[in-house]
């Protein structure tokens, strides 16, 4: 069986065939992320048939619109990687004949919502109103998190996915579904540490016998706009009569370190919502501030990590400890991207960690 025996992939809720399906498996990838659809990309070997024919049998076992979920066991306990629906379907023909594939391809549940639209209007509170739009796919709100807003008065005339990621970006938050055995369970919410769940086990990149990540790679990237602007247009109609602005030199706890890495204000990339806004200031500054939030993660670390030698799963938008990095980037991080790779009885965990500015250990010294 060329898959790790800890996978579990469902067709419509049936498991593949043990005799005719799973042998033919070469790879399966589950990509998760943050402002990211999941998805999930099966590699299965396609060779002819009597009549000549390429993987005739397999199409009629992955049609696009069926469910596929992916579970993986770690120790005991069975966890859900992913629930979502079946998208594409195609054969990549190799020279070598052995080397050709039909490859499936299946994006979250969240493709649902993109698939259903409505025209209506909307009122009352921010968290009724995703709750409708969510449920009409059975994916159940959980609002802990969800601001507070209870006067809307809003219309769609897009798709379902449209209509929420529109929402979401008026209120810096992101929405998107984590799956498991009991159900989907939809979230509209800002990426923050303080409601981040934690990964239990932590990343260990120093090199030795102690380390659980294969390779990793840390640092700071700065290409993103650091500095919003915009211009307050008064009462009276006279433009520029105050600049609103959010930068990134005025986050809090900088380190020296990070404060002589962000460059002098010359060096800054400014971004301008734009010239003229009749926006009251303190609208206009929390759109700057909201702009800036977005691009305000950018300690990043990159790595590599065998499931057997860590022994957990991450996941993205949970909280994860680093060790053996340096001071300048030891410490918490969210993980923003994960792909977990099943192949020749293994278990691969790809990552890409982010954090903002601002906590470093001992001032990054």
């Amino acid at each position: 069986m060329p898959i790790a025996s800890d996978l579990q992939l469902k067709i419509n809720g049936q498991a593949l065939d043990s005799q005719t399906v799973v042998p033919l498996l070469c790879g399966v990838d589950v990509d998760l992320g943050v402002q990211q659809q999941g998805m999930v990309r099966l590699q299965l070997a396609a060779g002819q048939d009597a009549s000549g024919d390429w993987a005739r049998d397999l199409v009629h076992d992955f049609i696009p619109g069926s469910a596929i979920t992916v579970d993986v066991r770690i120790g005991s306990a069975a966890n859900r990687l992913f629930n979502g629906v079946l998208t594409q379907s195609r054969l990549n023909f190799a020279a070598e004949v052995h080397d050709s594939k039909f490859e499936v391809t299946g994006m979250d549940v969240l493709e649902k919502v993109k698939r259903s639209s409505n025209q209506r209007r909307y009122q009352g509170d921010l968290s009724s109103i995703v709750s409708q739009v969510l449920g009409r796919q059975n994916i159940t709100l959980d609002s802990s998190n969800t601001p507070t807003d209870s006067n809307l008065s809003e219309s769609q005339t897009d798709s379902d996915l449209e209509f929420l990621t529109g929402l979401a970006r008026n209120y810096n938050c992101e929405v998107y579904v984590e799956s498991s055995q009991s159900g989907d369970t939809g979230y509209f919410q800002k990426l923050d540490f303080a409601t981040a769940s934690d990964v239990s086990t932590d990343l260990r990149v120093n090199q030795g016998q102690q380390t659980n990540v294969r390779n990793a790679q840390f640092y700071i990237d700065l290409s993103a706009p650091t500095r919003i602007e915009a211009n307050y247009v008064g009462p009276n109609g006279q433009s520029g009569s105050q600049r609103i602005y959010s930068d990134l030199r005025n986050t809090p706890g900088l380190s020296q370190i990070e404060t002589d890495l962000l460059g002098p204000q010359s060096f800054a990339l400014i971004a301008r919502l734009n010239r003229e806004s009749r926006d009251t200031p303190e609208r206009l500054q929390v759109r700057c501030d909201s702009e800036l939030e977005r691009n305000s993660w950018v300690v990043i670390g990159k790595g590599e990590l065998d499931t057997a030698a860590y022994g957990d799963l991450l996941y993205p938008r949970r909280s994860v400890q680093v060790r053996g990095s340096g001071s300048l980037f030891e410490g918490q991080y969210m993980v923003w991207k994960v792909t977990h790779t099943f192949q020749r009885q293994t278990h691969c965990q790809k990552f890409e960690l982010r954090r903002k500015l601002g906590m470093t250990r001992n001032g990054g010294s």
